[in-house]
């Protein structure tokens, strides 16, 4: 019944959503679930009703449909009568008893019968002053009615008996051991003598042999005058088999040999106090075959019932136990907290429950879960399970989880945990510090409630795979939540539930993203380099007169290509300026040796790594060419390189001007840039292709003045190889 009454639909009730029942209701209910003995609410103004698992044996074809429907829909042959009575003086605070209500039912072949139960209604707290229903407690009585009622029958017909001499009389005389009987006494035995005599052996012949020999012991020994007999006996054989017949008899005064004596039919009676020796056992068993404990105090708690669980638990007989008071029984359990629930439930007369640790006078010590529940007679029913092992395992499971949450309070990793519902029953210190999100608040809670950008995500779909397969899931993906990247692990658990570790994978995916694109560019400028020299060595080869030529000027081409990727492997931390990338060309052919004669002046610039090879290159051509050709080959010749930015309607730009002054222009046209040769068709081809290069290149008699104009934004990309 708890998992039906937690699923069940009550939204559509008068009571609405379970989740907001008031306290006294979900105590009452929680209590009625916890007894053993069948028990009802009774709730709110509709009277609607909730009931225990026992109840349902009570109910019957009427379940599963009672419950959440008011008690005028459920229980309409009553409930004008007995139940709505009842409400009234519940919600008014007072209790109400009711015995031997009967109600007609379905029995077990689906025909009418009419049952009796006593029942006590005990009205339910429901905020500070008031009572929101009552809680009815039912003991069926059916059984003890039928008996009372046959038993009453029984002395119905012994008084008609009596009164209308329907009772058989009967003179034995023990010496000859004949027999004078009236007609009644021989309808009994279905025999006919008139009022002859006959042998007292036809009656021992129709009786069982345990009937015969009390007979027999009758005249075993001397008869005493007025000595009076009296036994029970039960007809064997002929008509009237199976009847059972009451004889009473008492010896004459004079002649004692002769008994007077009585008998009449006691069947009736009989199977009654069969049925009861029958029920009375049957109990005893249900009893003695629980697996709780189970005593029954009187009124002053004399105890009158143990059963086998119950001597169990104790160690001692039966006889050390019942029929002594509760008190001296169990010395010291008066003023405890055992005496105090039994006082408390037998005076008041309402259920009372406590789960406490009782020690013997042997030592021995037991966790019991107590419930006592008065019954119509004024007894007190107790109950009582041991739970010392159960009491063992929650605190081993207290301590595991204490264990477990340190641990988990103490790692790095985020966690929380949920249930089969997606609640959540566990959130650490670092999953509330990502979320920003009280723990306390989300406890309870439903995840996808909480996070609703979470659903359709790739971590929902792991989290559902998760709980479908009950296998271990693990995955890396972007957290709707956190807008992180997230190393997700979720393992499932015995409950149903999942327990799901988290942490921020953000700087390791940033990592790898930029790897990714090292990697890439590496490749990139690698395929570009080759490139370059495949270039370099053909334009070289192209232009050299001999193979020492082109060893010469191949070597200090890829000196050049060397530098330039020197500064690009340090660009990350040293950015690549044009004042950088112009001394070092000139510097590696010496002109730091000559600094009166080489001028070097303009802005901090700073090149784009697209950029730089192309432009090193023209620059490498450029300087050897002065050394070797142009105005550093005379003591006069002056080398002036200045640049500036400027901006117009394609962007930000850089404009160089390379200057030679003092130049011998024989020596200079047979430098590799005359027309033709590498280096002009460097400067004047490929650094338009390659960069969006403006160029000029103009030789005078004695001045050489080569201008490079290229953007410096990112709209003009360069072209990605060198021709």
């Amino acid at each position: 019944m708890a998992a039906r009454i937690r699923d069940f639909g009550w939204a559509a009730t008068p009571l609405g959503p379970i989740e907001g029942w008031s306290q006294g209701l979900s105590v009452a209910v929680n209590m009625i679930l916890a007894m053993p003995g069948p028990a009802n609410i009774l709730w709110g103004p509709a009277h609607v009703q909730l009931y225990n698992d026992a109840y349902i044996a009570i109910a019957r074809d009427r379940h599963p449909e009672l419950l959440g429907r008011p008690a005028a829909e459920g229980w309409p042959e009553i409930h004008a009568a007995v139940l709505a009575p009842v409400m009234e003086a519940a919600l008014a605070g007072r209790a109400t008893r009711i015995a031997d209500l009967c109600v007609t039912l379905l029995g077990p072949d689906r025909q009418p019968e009419e049952r009796a139960f006593d029942t006590t209604w005990s009205p339910i707290p429901d905020g500070a002053d008031g009572f929101g229903g009552a809680l009815e407690i039912l003991m069926e009585v059916t059984d003890r009615r039928r008996t009372q009622a046959a038993l009453r029958e029984s002395e119905e017909l012994r008084r008609i008996a009596l009164e209308s001499g329907g009772m058989g009389a009967w003179r034995w005389d023990t010496r000859s051991g004949l027999v004078r009987a009236d007609d009644a006494f021989q309808a009994l035995w279905g025999v006919s003598f008139s009022d002859a005599l006959h042998p007292a052996s036809v009656y021992a012949d129709l009786m069982y042999p345990e009937g015969a020999a009390s007979l027999a012991a009758v005249t075993a020994k001397p008869i005493v005058p007025e000595q009076e007999f009296q036994d029970q006996v039960q007809v064997a054989i002929g008509p009237n088999a199976g009847r059972w017949i009451q004889w009473r008899g008492r010896a004459e005064r004079d002649r004692p040999w002769i008994i007077n004596g009585v008998s009449f039919d006691i069947t009736a009676q009989h199977l009654v106090q069969q049925r009861l020796r029958e029920g009375e056992a049957r109990l005893h068993r249900v009893l003695d075959g629980m697996g709780e404990g189970f005593g029954l105090l009187a009124p002053d708690f004399t105890i009158l019932e143990h059963n086998h669980e119950a001597l169990r638990l104790d160690g001692r007989r039966r006889d050390e136990i019942v029929g002594h008071s509760q008190w001296e029984a169990y010395p010291g359990s008066e003023h405890s907290e055992i005496g105090r629930l039994l006082k408390q439930a037998m005076f008041e007369r309402e259920p009372a429950a406590l789960e406490h640790r009782y020690t013997w006078a042997d030592g021995r010590a037991y966790w019991l879960d107590m419930r006592a529940y008065p019954t119509s007679d004024g007894t007190l029913a107790v109950f009582w399970r041991d739970v010392t092992d159960r009491k063992h395992v929650e605190d081993a499971l207290r301590t595991e989880r204490d264990r477990s949450a340190k641990i988990l309070e103490s790692i790095s990793d985020a966690f929380y945990a949920v249930d089969a519902e997606w609640r959540f029953t566990y959130v650490n210190g670092e999953a509330e510090a990502w979320w920003g999100r009280d723990r306390q608040d989300l406890l309870g809670k439903v995840f996808w409630e909480e996070f609703p950008q979470a659903i359709g995500s790739e971590s929902y779909k792991a989290h559902l795979r998760a709980a479908e397969t009950r296998e271990v899931v693990r995955l890396e993906a972007m957290s709707p939540i956190l807008n992180h990247w997230v190393d997700i692990s979720i393992y499932p658990t015995a409950d149903g539930g999942l327990s799901v570790y988290f942490r921020d994978m953000t700087r390791k995916k940033q990592v790898e993203d930029t790897q990714a694109i090292l990697v890439a560019e590496l490749q990139h400028r690698t395929r570009n380099l080759l490139g370059v020299v495949r270039s370099v060595a053909q334009q070289t080869l192209r232009t050299s007169a001999s193979l020492d030529e082109f060893r010469t000027a191949f070597n200090e081409r890829l000196g050049a290509l060397s530098r330039v990727q020197g500064l690009l492997s340090r660009a990350g931390d040293e950015p690549i300026t044009m004042d950088r990338l112009i001394r070092s060309e000139l510097d590696a052919l010496g002109a730091a040796d000559i600094p009166e004669r080489v001028t070097v002046q303009g802005p901090k610039v700073r090149l784009r790594k697209g950029t730089v090879q192309t432009l090193a290159l023209a620059l490498h051509e450029l300087a050897t060419n002065a050394r070797k050709y142009g105005a550093l080959t005379t003591d006069s010749g002056q080398l002036r390189v200045a640049w500036r930015t400027y901006t117009d309607e394609t962007g930000r730009r850089l404009v160089m001007d390379w200057q030679e002054i003092g130049l011998v222009r024989q020596r200079e046209e047979q430098s590799p840039t005359k027309r033709g040769g590498y280096g002009r068709e460097l400067i004047e081809r490929a650094l338009p292709y390659a960069l969006q290069a403006r160029t000029s290149y103009n030789l005078g008699e004695t001045e050489l003045l080569c201008t490079v104009d290229l953007p410096l934004t990112e709209g003009a990309a360069p072209k990605t190889s060198a021709q």
